[in-house]
C-alpha cells in the first residue's frame, strides 16, 4: 500500500488561479490562527505605570540545571538509600565485638599465650 503524495502542478499561467487560491486559503488559516491565539501572562509580573498609557512586562528566564545541583542529587540520594544498610552494619559490629577476648598485642606479658 502505497502513500498518496499531491504534487501541486507547476506554476504556470494556465494554472495561476488555482495558485492564487491556494495560496489565499493559506493566508486566511495564518490570519485566523493569529487572531485565535493568546499569550499566557500568567508567570510575568506586570508593572503599570500610572503616568503612562503603556505597560512593561519582565518575565524571567527559564533556570538551567547545572552539573554541580546534578552531582549534588545523585550523591545525597544515594547517602539516604545507603544509610539503612551503613547502620544495620554497625549495629551488627557493635553486638558482636562486645564479645571480648583476644590478646591486643600483650599476650606474653598476661600469661595467656595467645592462640
Amino acid at each position: 500500500m502505497g502513500r498518496m503524495l499531491r504534487i501541486p502542478p507547476p506554476i504556470l499561467e494556465e494554472n495561476r488561479d488555482e495558485y492564487l487560491e491556494e495560496l489565499s486559503s493559506i493566508k486566511q488559516a495564518e490570519d485566523w490562527v493569529e487572531k485565535h491565539s493568546v499569550e499566557d501572562y500568567s508567570n510575568r509580573n506586570v508593572n503599570v505605570n500610572e503616568n503612562y498609557t503603556e505597560l512593561t512586562i519582565e518575565h524571567e528566564p527559564p533556570r538551567t540545571v547545572t552539573a554541580i545541583e546534578i552531582l549534588r542529587i545523585v550523591i545525597l540520594t544515594c547517602f539516604i538509600i545507603s544509610l539503612p544498610f551503613i547502620l544495620f552494619a554497625l549495629f551488627v559490629a557493635t553486638l558482636f565485638s562486645g564479645a571480648g577476648g583476644g590478646c591486643y598485642g600483650v599476650c606474653g606479658l598476661s600469661g595467656w599465650g595467645g592462640p
